[in-house]
């Protein structure tokens, strides 16, 4: 991960900083403080056939909000 770089989706991966793994490396941090996985996990499921680019960073919030809800959390936005 370079420094100062925050979390990312390319290209079929994803990167987190080192300040990630406490919610990467356990079920509970993943429950309940994965907002930025999920975010980033939504970007690769996103279709840029058929998606305005303005939309990008608005449409990824579908995925996310969809994790929280499966995992019974309250939403974020």
């Amino acid at each position: 991960m370079p420094s100062g770089v925050g979390a990312y989706a390319w290209h079929g991966y994803n990167g987190f900083p080192r300040a990630y793994m406490d919610r990467l490396c356990t079920v509970a941090g993943l429950r309940t403080r994965g907002w930025g996985l999920y975010r980033e996990l939504g970007h690769l499921h996103q279709q840029a056939a058929y998606q305005a680019d303005q939309l990008t960073e608005v449409t990824v919030n579908v995925d996310s909000l969809a994790a929280q809800r499966t995992l019974g959390q309250a939403s974020n936005l």
